[in-house]
C-alpha cells in the first residue's frame, strides 16, 4: 500500500555526508528560506541517520529537530522516506505540532504501515491531524489519507463503557461527529462521550450546546444531558421553541418521579416560554396550572391560562378551569390589559365559558348573560345562539331583543321547537303583524299551526296577520279552510277576506260559499252585504238575489249615502224590469247623494223616456244636466239622441249625433243615421263625408256604396 504513495529509501547516507551533514545542514538552515534540494537533503541525511533524537528536548530551536523537519519537507515534496530517519519524523512531527506537512506526513507513514506506533501514539496522531483548518487539506488527497475512514475506524474501536475523554481524543471525537460516514448510532455514541467531557469542563459553548441540543432529540433519557440543557437555557433565560421543549422534557421527568416542587420550577420557566411564543392552547393549560401554585396571584399567568383554555378546541368541563374563566371576566378590567398588550382576543375567553355552561345546560340569568356577551364577541359561533336561545326561552323572554336572538339560532338552523314557539310568541308579542316583517311572522305561525303545535295566541295572531295581507297564498287559504274544521267559526272579517281572495282568483263559487259564511256571521255589516250582493247581480246574474241583498245594504248606516250600493240596487231593479223601484233609488242618488252623478242622470233619463210627455220633459233636463256636468261625455249625447228622436226633433238629433260622434269612439251605425239626416235636409256633401266614414271604418255594405254615389251625384248637381 506504501509504495504506490512513498518510496522508501533504505540506502545509508555517504561517508562525506555523515561527516559535514551536521555543519552544512546548521548552515543552510540559517540562510534564508530552507533549501530543498538534493544536495541539501543529503546533507540532512547524513546529518540524522544512524542516530537517535534527543526527546527531552521538545523545541523549535532544537537545531535537530529543524533538521529533521527540513529532510521531512524535502521527502513530501519527492513522495520519498528515508527509513533510517523514521524516529527524527516523529520527532518533527512532535516538536512541531502545527506544520501541517509534519502532522500529514507522520499520519502518512502510521497509515501506510512504514512505521509502527501503538493505538494511543496514532489515537494522539490522528487528534492532531483532525483539526478544523485542515478538514480541506490538499494532503489528504496527495497523500492517499481516507480521513472519514479514519475516523470511522476509531469510533469502532471504542464503547459505551470506555467513555474516558483524553484531550487527544477530544478533536478526533467532534471530527467524527461532524463526519458524514458514521451510522447514527456511532453518531449518538460519539456525542454521548463528547456530551460527558463538555459537562465535565462546564462548556456552554455554541458547539458544547449542539451536543447537548443532539442527545436531547436523540437520547431523550439522558437526564444528565436533560437537566443540564434546561439549566444552561434558563440561566440564558431563553424561550424559544427549542427552549419550550426542554422545559416541557424537565416538567415531565419531575412528573414521572413525583417531584412537584421541581415540576412547579420548570412550568413557570414553559410557561414564560410558551407566552412569549405564544404558543397557548390546550398543551400550555397543564403547565401554567402548575405555575401558578407557584405564583398564584400573577396575572400575567392567569391571563395566559384563561386565554389557552380560550383557545383550545376541547369545550373545558373541569370546574377549576371553569372557575378561572369565570375569574377571568369578573376582573375583566385586570386581564384585559395583558390581552391586548399581546394582541390576544379577549373574546375566546367568554365564548370558552359559554361554549362550557351551555355544554352543562346552565339557563340562569348569569348564563344569559355570558351567553349575550358570547354571541356579541363570536357572532359566527353558531351553537352559541341556540345556547342563549334556550336560556331565553326557558325564562320565556319575548322582547325585542330576545327576538333576534331566536332568529339567529334559527338562521343557524340551531333552533329545536321549544325556540321557534318563543319565536313565534316574540313575533306576536311585538306585533310583528303590523309591519315589515309581518311575512316571517306568518310562515312560522303557518308552519307551527300545521305541525299542530301552534298556541291559542299564535292562532289569532295568524288569523289577525291576514287580515292585513293583500294577497293570501294558498297555504294561507288551505289553513284556513282547515281551521273551520278544527277550531270552528272564523272571526267575520277574516271570512269576509277569504272571499274576497277567492274573487281575486276568479273562483266564484268558492267565493259565493264564503260570503254566505260572513253574511251569516256579520249579518250588519255594510262592506259583506255590499260585496255579496255584487257578486249576485255580476257574476250570477241573480237579479233578484242581488236585489234583495243589496235592499238590505242601502238601508244600514253605512249605505244610505252610498253610492255605488244604490247605483247597483238599481241596476238589478231595472234587470226585474221594477223601473219604477229604479227610477225611484236613482232619484235617491241625485237628490241625496250626487246631484251630478252623470251616470245616474243618464239612467234616469232614460227611465223617463219611458213615460209620456212629462217624462221626456224630466229625461230631456237630466240630460242636459249631465252635459253640464261631464261636457266631453259622449254617452249623454248618446242619449240625447234617443230623446230628440222621440221627440221628432232631427235638427236636435243631428247635432247630438255630430257631438257623440265627435267626443266618442268612431260609430259605424251613428254615422249612417246620421248620413241619412243630412240626406233628409238636403246637405249632400256632409252626407258624402258621413257615408266615407263608415267606408273608412270597414262597416260599409253594398247599400252603403249605392247610397255614397247618389249622394256624390246630387251633391254636384247642387253645385
Amino acid at each position: 500500500m506504501a509504495k504506490n504513495v512513498l518510496k522508501d529509501i533504505k540506502q545509508a547516507p555517504t561517508i562525506k555526508q555523515r561527516l559535514t551533514g551536521g555543519i552544512v545542514s546548521a548552515r543552510l538552515l540559517k540562510s534564508e528560506g530552507t533549501p530543498l534540494n538534493p544536495d541539501a537533503v543529503g546533507s540532512y541525511y547524513g546529518a540524522l541517520a544512524g542516530k537517535k533524537p534527543d526527546t527531552s528536548h521538545h523545541s523549535p530551536e532544537n537545531m535537530q529537530a529543524r533538521i529533521a523537519q527540513a529532510l521531512l519537507w524535502a521527502d513530501i515534496k519527492t513522495r520519498q522516506f528515508h527509513s533510517l530517519c523514521a524516529d527524527w519524523y516523529l520527532l518533527a512531527a512532535d516538536v512541531f505540532a502545527d506544520d501541517e506537512r509534519c502532522v500529514f506526513y507522520v499520519a502518512a507513514l502510521y497509515h501506510h504501515g512504514l512505521i509502527q506506533a501503538s493505538a494511543s501514539v496514532q489515537e494522539k496522531m490522528l487528534g492532531v491531524l483532525m483539526k478544523p483548518i485542515w478538514r480541506e487539506s490538499a494532503y489528504w488527497t496527495r497523500l492517499d489519507l481516507p480521513r472519514n475512514d479514519l475516523l470511522k475506524t476509531l469510533a469502532d474501536s471504542l464503547n459505551d463503557e470506555d467513555i474516558r475523554i483524553t484531550p487527544e481524543r477530544l478533536p478526533i471525537l467532534e471530527a467524527a461527529f461532524d463526519s458524514s460516514t458514521l451510522t447514527e448510532a456511532q453518531r449518538i455514541t460519539t456525542a454521548r462521550w463528547l456530551g460527558v467531557a463538555y459537562r465535565a469542563s462546564g462548556r456552554s459553548d455554541d458547539r458544547a450546546e449542539i451536543i447537548y441540543r443532539y442527545l436531547f432529540v436523540h437520547v431523550s433519557g439522558d437526564k444528565e444531558n436533560n437537566k443540564y440543557l434546561a439549566s444552561l437555557f434558563a440561566g440564558r433565560e431563553l424561550d424559544d421553541a427549542n427552549a419550550c421543549a426542554v422545559y416541557a422534557r424537565m416538567v415531565q421527568e419531575a412528573d414521572k418521579v413525583n417531584d412537584q416542587k421541581a415540576k412547579a420550577r420548570w412550568s413557570v420557566r414553559l410557561s414564560l416560554a410558551f407566552i412569549a411564543q405564544n404558543r397557548l392552547g390546550a398543551e400550555a393549560i397543564e403547565p401554567l396550572q402548575a405555575a401558578l401554585t407557584v405564583t398564584p396571584h400573577d396575572r400575567l399567568l392567569e391571563a395566559a391560562l384563561a386565554y389557552s383554555v380560550g383557545r383550545s378546541e376541547l369545550v373545558m368541563l373541569e370546574p377549576s378551569l371553569l372557575k378561572h374563566l369565570e375569574a377571568a371576566i369578573a376582573f375583566e378590567s385586570e386581564f384585559v390589559p395583558h390581552f391586548a398588550e399581546r394582541q390576544w382576543q379577549w373574546s375566546v375567553v367568554p365564548r370558552a365559558l359559554a361554549l362550557a355552561w351551555g355544554k352543562l345546560g346552565r339557563k340562569d340569568s348569569l348564563a344569559s348573560f355570558i351567553y349575550a356577551r358570547a354571541t356579541e364577541l363570536c357572532p359566527e359561533e353558531k351553537v352559541l345562539w341556540n345556547y342563549h336561545a334556550v336560556a331565553l326561552s326557558d325564562s320565556k323572554d319575548y322582547s325585542r331583543k330576545a327576538l333576534t336572538v331566536y332568529e339567529r339560532a334559527q338562521q343557524f338552523k340551531q333552533a329545536d321547537e321549544n325556540i321557534l314557539l318563543a319565536l313565534a310568541t316574540a313575533y306576536h308579542e311585538n306585533r310583528t303583524q303590523d309591519g315589515n316583517e309581518r311575512r316571517k311572522s306568518l310562515i312560522l305561525w303557518e308552519d307551527l299551526y300545521r305541525k299542530g303545535k301552534a298556541t291559542f295566541e299564535i292562532t289569532n295572531a295568524l288569523t289577525e296577520a291576514y287580515l292585513h295581507e293583500e294577497q293570501l297564498s294558498d297555504t294561507a287559504l288551505e289553513l284556513l279552510q282547515e281551521m273551520t274544521r278544527t277550531v270552528g267559526k272564523l272571526p267575520g272579517p277574516l271570512v269576509l277576506r277569504v272571499a274576497q281572495e277567492w274573487v281575486r282568483r276568479g273562483d266564484y263559487p268558492a267565493a259565493l260559499r264564503w260570503y254566505q259564511e260572513a253574511e251569516r256571521a256579520m249579518p250588519d255589516h255594510f262592506l259583506t252585504i255590499f260585496e255579496y250582493g255584487i257578486l249576485l247581480k255580476e257574476k250570477f246574474s241573480d237579479f233578484a238575489g242581488a236585489v234583495n241583498v243589496l235592499a238590505r245594504a242601502v238601508v244600514l248606516p253605512a249605505g244610505t249615502r252610498h253610492l255605488e250600493a244604490h247605483a247597483a240596487l238599481a241596476e238589478g231593479l231595472i234587470a226585474l224590469e221594477k223601473r219604477d223601484d229604479a227610477r225611484r233609488i236613482l232619484q235617491i242618488i241625485v237628490e241625496r247623494i250626487d246631484s251630478n252623478h252623470t251616470p245616474t242622470l243618464l239612467r234616469l233619463g232614460r227611465l223617463n223616456l219611458k213615460y209620456e210627455e212629462q217624462g221626456m220633459l224630466r229625461a230631456e233636463t237630466l240630460f242636459e244636466r249631465a252635459v253640464n256636468v261631464a261636457p266631453e261625455s259622449p254617452e249623454a249625447y248618446e242619449q240625447m239622441v234617443e230623446l230628440y228622436r222621440a221627440q221628432g226633433n232631427t235638427k236636435m238629433e243631428q247635432w247630438a249625433l255630430e257631438q257623440s260622434l265627435k267626443l266618442g269612439s268612431p260609430n259605424a251605425i251613428r254615422y249612417r243615421e246620421l248620413a241619412d239626416l243630412y240626406i233628409r235636409r238636403g246637405e249632400f256633401t256632409k252626407a258624402e263625408s258621413a257615408l266615407r266614414q263608415i267606408v273608412a271604418l270597414g262597416k260599409a255594405e253594398r247599400d252603403v256604396y249605392t247610397l255614397l254615389g247618389d249622394v256624390i251625384q246630387q251633391a254636384r248637381r247642387a253645385s
